[in-house]
């Protein structure tokens, strides 16, 4: 929401896109309401298995961490923050994605 918590994660119940072609897929489409005023954060699994020089990952807590503590308008910009320092020093393996949409109000 608004106020930087996170109040629903989405668990993923089948392959990313792209590994198996998409008729073979049984993909479900599933709706999810988000409150006026809040972000819905999509990422790729290169953001939460981001290592560190310890090989430790940057993982969805640290992320929830990043999210709930930093202005909706400024997130962005301390996740990549984040993410950059944790991998300091670290080549990256995977691809990084993030997409924040804003969700405004309602229509009347």
């Amino acid at each position: 929401g608004g106020d930087g918590k996170v109040t629903k994660g989405l668990v993923p119940s089948h392959l990313p896109l792209g590994i198996i072609d998409f008729e073979d897929d049984s993909t479900m489409v599933k709706s999810v309401v988000c409150p006026a005023d809040s972000q819905l954060v999509l990422i790729s699994d290169g953001l939460s298995e981001a290592l560190n020089v310890v090989g430790e990952p940057f993982g969805i807590e640290r992320l929830c961490d990043v999210l709930s503590n930093s202005p909706q308008q400024r997130r962005l910009d301390a996740v990549r923050r984040a993410v950059a320092e944790h991998q300091a020093g670290v080549a990256v393996a995977d691809d990084i994605s993030i997409l924040l949409i804003d969700c405004g109000r309602p229509a009347l």
